[in-house]
């Protein structure tokens, strides 16, 4: 079975990815794109996968300054369609929130529903699906997610509202990286 590193964990589209374009691999979760990176260059892993750009947002800068210097060179590319939505405890509601939590990157894909909702205060997460487990592990009602579908799934949580991003045909290039 092939390592591969992923900036993210089980749920992240990083995830997804990673299993469309090596059918049967391990994954390697890394808090960053640069631990990811690291990780290849370091024999942590065979591989990385690694989101080149989003449809919205376009390139993952994090994503290039990681890759620039490194002496990984890209396989192929794969492109997943993004459809992030908004989870949280069972119980909770769209009116009653007052804080979300995701990655940067989803954060900027979701610029309108953000404007659309100046009551809610914005928090950071490492990955999509992190921070969805992490509202999970809490258990209040007044944070959730943005996240996917799966995640949700996979941690239990209840989907407050569908297709948050700024445009529903949203996807994003993912590349795979050796040494």
């Amino acid at each position: 079975m092939t390592n591969v590193a992923i900036q993210g964990i089980k749920g992240s589209y990083s995830e997804s990815a990673a299993r469309q374009l090596v059918s049967d691999c391990e994954l390697v979760p890394c808090p960053t794109f640069e631990t990811a990176v690291a990780a290849v260059e370091t024999g942590a892993a065979e591989w990385a996968v690694l989101p080149l750009r989003n449809r919205i947002i376009g390139d993952i800068s994090a994503v290039h300054r990681s890759l620039n210097g490194s002496s990984l060179r890209k396989l192929e590319e794969q492109t997943l369609k993004v459809e992030h939505v908004l989870a949280g405890v069972p119980g909770a509601s769209v009116r009653g929130l007052t804080e979300v939590v995701s990655h940067p990157e989803a954060l900027r894909q979701c610029r309108r529903f953000l404007g659309e909702n100046p009551q809610l205060s914005v928090l950071v997460g490492h990955d999509t699906a992190s921070s969805l487990r992490d509202v999970m592990s809490a258990g209040v009602a007044h944070r959730a997610a943005i996240a996917s579908e799966r995640a949700a799934a996979i941690y239990h949580a209840a989907i407050l509202l569908e297709q948050v991003a700024d445009d529903v045909d949203n996807w994003t290039v993912f590349g795979l990286y050796s040494r």
